[in-house]
């Protein structure tokens, strides 16, 4: 079966081609999105660079950091693979500054294998690990994103820190107001973790109709980096978390350094941390100036092993 890849891009096009072509394989169709505030982009050449992988683009809009839009973006990219109708058994969300520390054949192989496991990172098993078998309560700080009303809607004008700031101010007022929003939610448990995930087909379908049903919509809209929680909440109030094994837990197999950075930004020179990794099928995130080094070493790398 095929798998679908969905990449969310917005800036640094060059390193976006190389990972076009590390990700170019028979068995894997590519949904990509351009942020519409990276302005004009030559599509001809991105369209140019797959020899084996269909290649579709989703219509371009807002995806302002930190708001409801990214998760807008995020579900209109599963929707559109979702509706061709292919029954991809893998949906792999990435970031355009993302890049594959396998072959596209071997990453394919892998999750052949591992089918149905999803993988989703969950903040609350870093670097720790639960005997019960049960995964721990989010902390409280995760659920102020959805717990309080956040009305500003782009960060894109404010800046990150101001955008953060102001959304703190919103939720000391609540919290003295005793506003919140959890007590009529949807769901009963909630969970945070990175968004970039590997979900199979039968987790998408999940996601889809609380999509359709307008589910995700009224939890979520008026919430502040709520990327990182819906899909790890919807998991765990799905059907799907009684199959879930902490013993057997891998995370989104997504290499982030975050000691060295929020995240660590990865450069030229760490091109033998990189070709040493052997747990992991993905890094996230490479260089913005010196990407294309990087990234063509790692695909020349990639293609050395393989052959």
């Amino acid at each position: 079966m095929k798998h679908a890849f969905l990449i969310m891009a917005h800036n640094n096009f060059d390193l976006l081609k190389i990972l076009l072509k590390a990700i170019d394989f028979e068995h894997h169709d590519i949904y990509i999105h351009i942020d519409l505030n990276a302005g004009d982009l030559d599509f001809s050449e991105l369209k140019n660079t797959c020899s084996h992988s269909n290649l579709y683009f989703m219509q371009r809009r807002t995806s302002n950091w930190g708001t409801y839009e990214q998760v807008e973006v995020e579900i209109a990219l599963f929707e559109l693979a979702y509706q061709a109708k292919e029954d991809y058994r893998y949906y792999h969300l990435l970031s355009g500054n993302d890049f594959l520390l396998k072959s596209a054949s071997s990453i394919y192989n892998y999750f052949e294998s591992s089918y149905p496991h999803e993988f989703l990172d969950f903040a609350v098993l870093e670097g720790k690990t639960s005997d019960s078998g049960i995964l721990p309560e989010v902390d409280d700080c995760f659920l102020n994103r959805i717990k309080f009303f956040h009305p500003i809607v782009s960060s894109s004008k404010l800046g990150r820190k101001n955008f953060s700031r102001i959304s703190r101010l919103f939720e000391i007022v609540q919290t003295v107001l005793l506003v919140d929003r959890t007590k009529h939610s949807d769901y009963s448990k909630f969970q945070k973790g990175q968004n970039w995930c590997s979900v199979s087909q039968r987790f998408v379908e999940i996601l889809m109709n609380s999509y359709y049903n307008g589910d995700i919509y009224r939890n979520y809209h008026s919430g502040i980096f709520v990327d990182e929680l819906y899909k790890q909440t919807l998991f765990i109030n799905s059907n799907l978390y009684h199959t879930f094994k902490i013993s057997e837990y891998k995370s989104n197999l997504r290499y982030v350094d975050w000691d060295r950075g929020g995240p660590y930004t990865f450069k030229n020179s760490d091109v033998k941390e990189l070709s040493l990794l052997d747990d992991f099928l993905f890094v996230r995130k490479l260089d913005q100036t010196d990407n294309c080094a990087l990234a063509n070493k790692l695909l020349a790398l990639i293609s050395e092993r393989q052959s």
